[in-house]
């Protein structure tokens, strides 16, 4: 296991020069595919061709709404990045609980990771920040 300098992007960045993102020391570039199964990033072909012509690793997130289906989250984001290739694993961005406790909330993201590997035969992982971490994941999943 190796460790990378990255950064995760999206279209709230805007534009961005990906020549300057490499010589910044940057290995690797997360970028924002979809959320829920009503949005796509509209940079993430950009992104993606700007990434890998300058020798980038890439890899996928998806944002997760709870208010969706787990099965048409998974289809909707693996259907995004189809034709792409990740060079790393594939993100469940998890910041938003909704109405699920934090054993509730941690089945729904075991089941949409375990769809996205099953759908896409590529490694996944959660992302997400400690605090909401610490009070809405279950350890040990």
């Amino acid at each position: 296991m190796s460790n990378y300098t990255g950064i995760d992007i999206s279209n709230w960045q805007g534009s961005i020069d990906f020549s300057q993102v490499k010589n910044s020391g940057t290995q690797i570039v997360y970028i924002l595919a979809s959320q829920g199964n009503y949005f796509i990033d509209s940079y993430l072909q950009e992104f993606y061709n700007g990434a890998i012509s300058n020798g980038l690793l890439v890899g996928f997130y998806h944002f997760f709404d709870p208010a969706v289906s787990v099965d048409a989250q998974a289809q909707y984001f693996t259907n995004a990045i189809k034709g792409l290739t990740s060079n790393c694993k594939l993100v469940l961005d998890l910041e938003k609980a909704g109405n699920y406790g934090a054993s509730e909330l941690s089945e729904l993201a075991v089941e949409f990771l375990e769809k996205v590997k099953a759908l896409t035969n590529t490694e996944v992982a959660i992302y997400t920040y400690v605090s909401f971490a610490n009070n809405n994941i279950v350890s040990g999943y």
